[in-house]
């Protein structure tokens, strides 16, 4: 591994499929609770990492 180009993971797309139609109130409720989920979140404002060995 270079020291200039470190492995990482570049993108990641996800893909909710749906069982059924949602109506646009649903719709946007499922949206936002993919915006809040803490996952989703610490993916899109990496943690500061910390590496220690004791």
């Amino acid at each position: 591994m270079a020291d200039d180009r470190p492995a990482r993971v570049a993108s990641i797309r996800i893909r909710i499929l749906l069982p059924v139609e949602l109506s646009p109130t649903r719709r946007e409720g499922l949206r936002a609770g993919v915006d809040h989920c803490t996952v989703h979140n610490t993916l899109r404002l990496p943690p500061d990492v910390t590496v220690s060995f004791d």
